[in-house]
């Protein structure tokens, strides 16, 4: 499954700064960031650099409930919901390998105090304007507040899992909605080489800004896709091997009861061979009993997990208004 971006040659690291700290020098830890990442987009061997609050198949990406212009206006009346909302610097699309298919990246004049502008992502463009030509069009956040006005589109991504059914997502410029971040945030680097290699460099780039911040979960974006489904592979293996052992065992006893229900019949088989029955047909005689048996077993197996089975319901995504 595609998750949408580039993975090869890409590394990631959360940096998290303490909540205490955070609300006591804001501008500080802001100024913090800008540092960390004019800094690592200055590294060797590195194509670029940029943060994002919530990684993609790292963790959940909140959705946000949305505003759109000449359609659903009066936030005091329920508003669609926006399955993903992410805030991402200058430079995170091409960091991430995310082509532009109109209009538009972030780029340096997005920042505070500039109009407010937005990327969204493909699906959600065709979702609330049919012609999928959302450049220009304007959204808004679930209060009163200035329009934002969409100067991009890009392909859909995976959000929260590779099983993810719906990709819409809206991109903020991480300058025009600090005030909206808690402290954390992901910095994500493509190099010329070895991706791995480069989160020791991270990690010392960070604690050179400032050694009291805290940085873990040093992941290439190969290991955070493949950790992302450890679970459903652990439970397909589980599975896989259940169903071996039934399989074992559903074998096991067959040949028992064939075994025994021959034992029963060799009297029977043996008048069949001495009037003249072929020792073919004797063998038919077992297979078609045998084919009987799992036939009727196989049928109420299948009804029984057409019964039992149910579409797997998607999780409950949190909300930022």
């Amino acid at each position: 499954i595609a998750p949408g971006f580039e993975t090869t040659h890409v590394v990631a690291a959360r940096i998290s700064v303490p909540d205490a700290r955070f609300t006591a020098d804001t501008q500080g830890v802001l100024a913090f960031y800008q540092n960390v990442l004019n800094r690592a987009q200055a590294l060797p061997g590195v194509r670029g650099a940029a943060l994002v609050d919530h990684l993609p198949l790292a963790e959940p990406v909140w959705g946000i409930a949305a505003r759109v212009r000449g359609q659903f206006e009066d936030f005091t009346h329920t508003l669609p919901m926006i399955d993903h909302m992410q805030m991402v610097t200058t430079g995170y699309f091409a960091t991430m390998g995310i082509g532009v298919v109109r209009g538009r990246a972030f780029d340096e004049t997005d920042r505070g105090g500039a109009p407010p502008v937005a990327v969204v992502s493909q699906s959600l463009a065709k979702r609330f304007w049919t012609n999928g030509d959302a450049i220009g069009q304007r959204v808004g956040f679930p209060y009163a507040s200035p329009w934002i006005t969409i100067v991009g589109i890009v392909p859909d991504t995976k959000q929260d899992s590779l099983r993810d059914t719906s990709s819409a997502t809206l991109y903020i410029p991480w300058a025009q909605a600090s005030r909206r971040f808690n402290g954390e945030l992901w910095l994500v680097a493509r190099t010329t080489g070895d991706a791995a290699a480069s989160g020791a460099t991270i990690r010392r780039l960070v604690h050179d800004v400032d050694r009291t911040m805290p940085v873990s979960d040093v992941r290439t974006m190969d290991a955070v896709i493949s950790d992302s489904v450890t679970k459903s592979r652990f439970t397909t293996l589980l599975v896989a091997a259940l169903a071996l052992l039934a399989l074992a065992l559903g074998a096991v006893g067959i040949y028992g009861v064939m075994s025994y229900l021959v034992g029963e019949r060799r009297r029977e088989m043996g008048i069949r061979i001495a009037l003249g029955a072929s020792r073919a047909s004797v063998m038919q005689l077992v297979l078609l009993r045998a084919a009987w048996l799992a036939g009727v077993g196989a049928a109420i197996g299948i009804a029984g997990a057409m019964v039992a089975t149910r579409s797997p319901s998607g999780e409950r995504r949190g909300c930022i208004v």
